[in-house]
């Protein structure tokens, strides 16, 4: 028994379990239908398929789907002919022409995210380029060093201890010389 209708068993009943079955039956049933309704494109006049892809501005999903035929198939005739290639390409580039009048729009209003958003990819070729500036701090903190204390005079083990009394932890340097 399947899961989905062991739980609406525990949860809801018998009798809503069996109305969940029922609906998913009929679901299925449905895309069967659909399925075997699907068109093959090859079967479908070109210049239905051109208009409908202008009419839904080069969007081969959309298209497909109105068409009534599956995505790949589309696809793949789509790329066998050159006029349906150019009023893909031309269909986009229209897309990418209302996206640029919009961001004008926004820019034109004032909107900082906008202005950042055109300058970090159009204005590249102007040294506006968005990076992450590292002062090396990071670094800096990471680093650690073997000393030997015994070689250090005292005025350098007393810089040292000054040095290390501005960190966040204190840290106490013992300058007393250990016995051999």
């Amino acid at each position: 028994m399947n899961t989905h209708l062991q739980k609406a068993k525990v949860n809801e009943g018998p009798k809503t379990a069996a109305k969940h079955m029922v609906k998913k039956e009929r679901v299925f049933e449905k895309r069967k239908k659909k399925i075997a309704a699907r068109h093959l494109v090859k079967d479908i006049p070109h210049n239905v398929i051109f208009d409908q892809l202008d009419q839904d501005r080069g969007n081969l999903s959309e298209c497909a789907t109105n068409l009534n035929v599956t995505y790949p198939d589309l696809v793949g005739y789509v790329h066998q002919k050159d006029d349906l290639t150019q009023l893909l390409i031309l269909s986009r580039e229209k897309l990418v022409d209302a996206a640029e009048k919009t961001l004008k729009s926004h820019i034109d209003q004032g909107s900082l995210k906008a202005s950042m958003f055109a300058l970090s990819t159009i204005g590249k070729h102007r040294g506006y380029v968005s990076q992450k500036i590292d002062d090396g701090s990071a670094e800096m903190n990471k680093a650690r060093v073997k000393v030997d204390l015994t070689k250090l005079s005292t005025d350098q083990l007393t810089q040292l201890q000054g040095i290390l009394s501005d960190t966040e932890e204190p840290t106490v340097i013992d300058i007393t010389p250990e016995n051999p």
